[in-house]
């Protein structure tokens, strides 16, 4: 049994009370999925080596190729966070923020869906509008029904390493 193995009911207990369900949603993969507004936020633990991280991403954008002016625009946004990290990867664009989970707190996991959520919700027109690309979902328009579709399954978050070059997407 790993460390997220004991970590994971915890993080499930944490959504219910977040999200104010009963019953929550968790994939086989143990990822459990969130709509807020246009974006699609997944929240996965997982354990890359022998730390537990609570990984909380978006893909904003797909289908959307990688262009200098793309690159430069995700390296402002950086710049103006500290929390989470927005890059391209595998013709997306990805905002993500990861928490060592063996020392989480629900205000921790609060604050990391907010992030996440909040700046999928308002990065993904903006950069579709200027680049291209898809978004998981449209906006919803103000007198449409709620009726939101269920979320596509994740696409697999690339691990971006310093020593792969030009193949890398991560500013």
């Amino acid at each position: 049994m790993t460390k997220a193995d004991v970590i994971r009911p915890y993080v499930e207990k944490t959504m219910k009370e977040l999200l104010g369900v009963e019953e929550l949603l968790v994939w086989d993969d143990g990822t459990i999925p969130i709509r807020v507004g246009s974006a699609g936020v997944y929240v996965k633990l997982a354990q890359p080596n022998d730390r537990p991280l609570l990984h909380v991403y978006s893909p904003m954008l797909r289908g959307i190729e990688r262009t200098p002016s793309l690159l430069e625009k995700l390296n402002e946004i950086n710049a103006g966070t500290f929390s989470a990290r927005v890059f391209w990867a595998d013709q997306q664009v990805l905002v993500a923020v990861d928490l060592l989970a063996e020392t989480l707190d629900k205000e921790e996991v609060q604050m990391a869906v907010d992030l996440v959520s909040g700046f999928a919700d308002h990065w993904d027109t903006e950069l579709r509008a200027a680049f291209g690309g898809e978004m998981q979902f449209e906006d919803a328009k103000p007198d449409a029904p709620d009726d939101a579709p269920a979320l596509p399954p994740p696409p697999e978050t690339p691990v971006v390493k310093a020593d792969e070059g030009e193949t890398g997407g991560y500013l």
